[in-house]
């Protein structure tokens, strides 16, 4: 029998089973064992579903079959599966990639799947790769938008709106809604926010020394012993998250922070992150909650490590000054992407899915744009939201 189930023999036995892959894989007698058609030689052939994402060599002539995406550790994914509103992955990943924030409205038959017509993203569109069945997604047929810089692809005709056009960077331009989003696209859009809407500066990195292992929050600062003796004494605390056994590492974070609670409304970044995870906000609740298992953001840090974590998982680290291992990240909900505690609670959405500033009550959120503000701006009689939402509430 023609395309038979390759997953059961190992890869030393089935080269010696079989040394011809394509002449067994393919012109399949079993029509439900057929994963895609495409040219092998130049000639129309019909492949074997056991060869997508099979990662020993080609069979079709143009390799679609090998178009495959680690999104996360266990999920490795032929890259039509996604955006297609089937939940493929364990954590959904792909059907929360950034690809599927940007769909065509037409839809086409795509190469690999079985799923009838789907919308494509944007991202597919006119970029060398035929995903479509007929081709569409390569023919110059999409509605367009803009000129110059500000050229792109959209949904639709319908979709064209103003964008602001960068004086230089990549892609050339941020749409509107994604303007003084905190980050930054054009190389100086930051900057332009800060100065043409007062916006406050969230990012202070805090005062760090003996290898970035020990970190002064608020005023425990040396030498500002007057400001101590106002507000409350210090107090010092080992930190790490989560609080489990790890073989071969012990590099906690010494806190010098407040030995009282305070009000963490308006702090921002790790100051926010280490002050409530370790119970010292009033009222702030510890936004950390994934553990950086090993499996997790599988396209960052190619350097990290693993080491057992309590006797029961794999946990992740990554070198920093040399010789000190840290595990200082924050993992997205959509476990694809890891930040930095300095990214936590900025008031920048650095996760894409939000995640990043979803358990953070250090801000308040526009109505129409969910553009997030310092608590501190409403109700001061400047509008900050362009929907005028932060002076127009019930708040004021």
């Amino acid at each position: 029998t023609r395309c038979y189930v390759l997953q059961v023999f190992t890869h030393t036995y089935l080269h010696n089973l079989c040394a011809d892959v394509v002449q067994s894989q393919s012109n399949c007698t079993d029509h439900s064992k057929i994963g895609i058609i495409c040219e092998i030689n130049g000639y129309i052939s019909t492949v074997s579903k056991y060869m997508i994402c099979y990662q020993h060599g080609n069979i079709c002539d143009d390799g679609i079959e090998q178009m495959c995406k680690q999104l996360t550790e266990p999920c490795f994914l032929h890259k039509h599966f996604m955006c297609d509103g089937q939940f493929h992955c364990e954590n959904k990943a792909d059907e929360r990639h950034p690809h599927c924030q940007s769909v065509t409205q037409a839809t086409c038959k795509r190469r690999v799947g079985d799923l009838g017509n789907l919308t494509i993203p944007l991202a597919w569109l006119g970029d060398g790769i035929q995903d479509c069945v007929d081709g569409s997604d390569e023919a110059a047929i999409w509605p367009t938008c803009g000129v110059g810089q500000s050229y792109r692809l959209v949904s639709s005709e319908e979709a064209c709106e103003n964008v602001f056009v960068c004086r230089w960077g990549n892609p050339g331009y941020v749409e509107v809604k994604d303007l003084c989003d905190g980050i930054e696209t054009c190389g100086n859009e930051n900057e332009i926010c800060l100065y043409s809407r007062n916006s406050m500066e969230t990012t202070r990195p805090l005062p760090t020394s003996d290898k970035g292992l020990t970190k002064r929050i608020s005023y425990c600062l040396k030498g500002l012993m007057q400001i101590e003796m106002q507000r409350g004494s210090c107090t010092s605390q080992q930190f790490i998250f989560p609080d489990h056994e790890f073989f071969g590492v012990d590099t906690k974070t010494t806190l010098h922070l407040p030995s009282n609670k305070q009000d963490c409304s308006n702090i921002f970044g790790e100051q926010y992150v280490y002050t409530s995870c370790v119970d010292k906000c009033s009222s702030s609740p510890c936004p950390l909650r994934e553990i950086p298992r090993y499996e997790v953001c599988p396209a960052q840090y190619p350097d990290r490590v693993g080491t057992i974590a309590n006797e029961e998982y794999l946990a992740f680290f990554t070198k920093a000054h040399g010789d000190v291992f840290t595990n200082r990240y924050f993992v997205c909900d959509d476990k694809i992407r890891c930040v930095d505690y300095s990214q936590v609670c900025d008031l920048v959405k650095d996760c894409g899915d939000g995640s990043d500033e979803k358990r953070c009550d250090n801000h308040f959120t526009c109505l129409s744009t969910s553009r997030l503000i310092p608590k501190v701006k409403v109700c001061d009689g400047s509008f900050d939201c362009m929907d005028g939402s932060d002076e127009c509430n019930d708040l004021c």
